[in-house]
């Protein structure tokens, strides 16, 4: 993927962050069972998550007629989509899940059209603005970390991923990759000997872009992910954030459905009968509907008592199929210090705290904020200590890669995916082995009744995009059904 500033930013440096990643397939359950919406004749859906999926599910059918019941667990919409305003000053904002967005996410673009929301282009944003490696105690500028020599190793790595891509499906990579999915992206890295900075930023690399370690992330799953992205210009992607925050899309979906989100239901089980589900809340209320769309993260959907149970492979991918780890920490400085050393706020550092970017660029304001994205297991031990310590340590060690930030700091926000209760992880990352086993059973109905939804149902693994494309995508065949 294309960085959010330009080409001419090193290559090997580029990533998704939380990009888009957090999708937001909404959390596991909710509301009563009364009230829904449309009126149509169609039936009625129960979704269980009012996240991107969920939303984009119900604006679907309602625009078909059919009337919805829309549960979530949580008691705001998003999911994993949640912008933090309230914690800083000057009307700033920085995204606590999904984040980025490029010119490849078509669908999710077609949402913000509709709806009439702008975004912010951050292609080409901060210039001629460096970022830095921090390692072993020392910051550098990204120049000086990747040489020519450093650049190559890195352009071997990808092309050799580039080259295990060509022959798949991206959309389903099955078929042609029981050998890749046997093998891991660190056995990749060992074949073709990567070693010292190399080695070190394709590692950093890889794991903020799927939070998990290389050897935990199936080279199948890797090479699909390059397929998806294979004709990508030289010049690279537009980057973007939806302006004013990416919750405004959740908003916005909410304003155009008639149904009211009942929030704070988690559900509790799901009895399929023949002629459709009967959905419990709390183990107290009921709602019974023709279908169900399920889209709540796998580790979530593990939890609920399924009558009768869920096929095998599915109850087992739901149990097995690895979530990442990422903790983000959005911290707010009085001035936007780094752009005066002509730096752009970028770090890829060996500390806890991980990787850090702007989250403020194309925000008015002298204020700045500063993100810090911990992942895989730094992100899981950062996100495991109480939110106040947690603050300060990423305030301290972003004080170690940028001395300048001392003394400056306003105020800041954070969130741990993989502690809160209704994600349990950042979002999917196939283990080796894990997409042969799970990628066919996650895009399967279970009977004719339920239908499944999020980011981890769809190639755009880890996006927003995979979320809106999944909950587009299984209201377009329950509205076919119910015709």
């Amino acid at each position: 993927m294309s960085s959010p500033r330009s080409a001419s930013r090193p290559r090997a440096l580029t990533r998704r962050r939380f990009l888009a990643a957090s999708a937001a397939a909404g959390a596991a359950a909710v509301l009563p069972g009364c009230g829904g919406s449309g009126g149509g004749g169609g039936g009625r859906v129960v979704i269980v998550g009012a996240g991107l999926a969920g939303l984009v599910a119900a604006y679907e059918l309602e625009r078909d007629g059919i009337e919805v019941v829309l549960l979530e667990a949580r008691t705001r919409p998003g999911g994993r989509v949640q912008t933090a305003r309230n914690a800083f000053y000057g009307e700033q904002s920085a995204e606590l899940g999904g984040e980025y967005v490029d010119t490849k996410h078509r669908a999710l673009l077609g949402y913000v059209r509709r709806l009439g929301l702008d975004r912010d282009n951050l292609r080409g944003l901060g210039g001629n603005l460096e970022g830095l490696v921090y390692a072993g105690g020392k910051a550098r500028r990204y120049r000086e970390v990747v040489t020519p020599e450093v650049q190559a190793e890195i352009d071997r790595f990808d092309a050799r991923v580039g080259f295990l891509a060509a022959p798949l499906d991206a959309r389903d990579p099955v078929a042609r990759g029981a050998g890749l999915d046997r093998r891991s992206a660190a056995d990749l890295i060992e074949e073709l000997n990567l070693q010292g900075e190399a080695r070190a930023l394709v590692e950093r690399r890889l794991r903020d872009d799927y939070t998990v370690a290389a050897d935990r992330l199936s080279l199948l799953f890797l090479a699909a992910r390059a397929k998806l992205y294979a004709r990508t210009p030289p010049s690279g992607l537009d980057a973007f954030r939806i302006d004013g925050g990416n919750e405004r899309l959740v908003g916005a979906l909410i304003d155009e459905i008639d149904v009211k989100v009942d929030f704070d239901a988690p559900v509790t089980s799901i009895a399929r009968r023949p002629d459709g589900v009967t959905v419990s809340i709390d183990g107290v209320r009921e709602v019974k509907a023709e279908y169900c769309i399920l889209t709540a993260p796998l580790p979530l959907v593990s939890e609920i008592d399924f009558r009768p149970a869920l096929p095998r492979a599915l109850a087992e991918a739901a149990a097995e199929l690895q979530y990442g780890a990422a903790t983000k920490t959005p911290l707010q400085y009085k001035r936007r210090f780094w752009v005066r050393e002509g730096l752009d706020g970028d770090a890829l550092t060996d500390l806890p705290i991980g990787t850090t970017w702007e989250a403020s660029s194309a925000q008015a304001g002298q204020p700045g904020i500063l993100m810090s994205y911990a992942s895989g297991d730094e992100g899981r031990r950062l996100g495991r200590l109480p939110e106040g310590e947690r603050l300060a340590a990423a305030a301290a060690q972003i004080e170690r890669v940028f001395p300048e930030a001392e003394r400056r700091i306003e105020s800041g926000s954070t969130a741990a995916w993989a502690d809160e209760r209704w994600s349990r992880g950042s979002y999917a990352a196939y283990a080796p082995g894990q997409v042969q086993r799970f990628w066919r059973t996650l895009r399967r109905p279970v009977g004719d009744r339920i239908y499944l939804a999020g980011e981890h149902c769809d190639a755009y693994t880890g996006y927003m995009e995979g979320a809106v494309r999944s909950g587009r995508r299984a209201a377009r065949v329950i509205s076919r059904r119910a015709r």
